[in-house]
């Protein structure tokens, strides 16, 4: 592409994706194979960056694609502890609040629910 050509919309998009990696301290050369190893990883992809979401792992780019956290390198499924977008709200509470000082009436308000579980 030469300087007279112009940037697409999704040009920028990568461009600001491998800054945003560069700025969390990834090299760019383990940028590049990581997402050439992406492409190899999964059928069809044709831009990891703007495909699949780019992660800082480590060293390395792990990316997000169907549901999954993948570190191509590697070819090594990730387990994926991000609070960020699995935050499970707990049902309000309509009866009174549990405060518990002794584990023997912890144990008891337990028997007691199973009894009556609306309790």
């Amino acid at each position: 592409m030469t300087a007279t050509d112009g940037y697409s919309f999704f040009d920028l998009l990568q461009i600001k994706k491998v800054r945003d990696l560069c700025a969390q301290k990834v090299r760019p050369a383990v940028i590049r194979q990581s997402l050439e190893a992406m492409l190899k990883q999964v059928a069809g992809m044709e831009n990891p960056l703007l495909e699949a979401g780019a992660y800082r792992s480590g060293r390395r780019v792990a990316f997000r694609h169907q549901g999954r956290l993948l570190e191509p390198i590697a070819g090594q499924f990730m387990f994926d502890f991000s609070t960020q977008e699995k935050l499970v709200a707990s049902p309000p509470r309509t009866g009174p609040e549990l405060v518990v000082t002794d584990v023997a009436e912890l144990f008891a308000r337990g028997i007691a629910l199973e009894e009556e579980p609306r309790m």
